[in-house]
């Protein structure tokens, strides 16, 4: 208990010394002088921007399918051991192979999410 009262009298000794900065906002003629010159960058960059949010939610949609995918290895494992006498093992055990690399997918996919937004379809 002592030690947690000295960390926390240390800590807040450090943050009283050291206080955010101040702000400065802009005047609102300053804003309106500049909304002009921001449209026209917007409308710039408006065709990567929905590239990138194209290439992304295809990212989120193949995530999605790899996280479900997941549930093919208990599926074909019991294709593999249950429905082995019905001619189901070769079926079971392509599904419990795609479920065995679905975990991977599904991370690279998810990784790749927010390279997507920058990269506009590169990936």
């Amino acid at each position: 208990m002592r030690k947690f009262v000295i960390v926390t009298l240390l800590l807040g000794l450090f943050f009283f010394m050291f206080p955010a900065q101040e702000t400065k906002a802009m005047d609102p003629i300053s804003i309106s002088l500049l909304a002009p010159i921001a449209m026209q960058g917007a409308a710039i960059a408006a065709p990567y921007m929905l590239r990138g949010l194209q290439s992304a939610g295809y990212g989120c949609v193949m995530a999605g399918k790899s996280f479900l995918e997941i549930f093919l290895l208990p599926i074909g494992l019991g294709e593999m051991s249950f429905g082995a006498p019905f001619g189901l093992f070769a079926q079971g055990a392509r599904h419990s192979f795609k479920g065995l690399i679905a975990p991977f997918k599904f991370c690279f996919y998810t990784v790749t999410i927010p390279v997507r937004f920058c990269a506009g379809g590169a990936l």
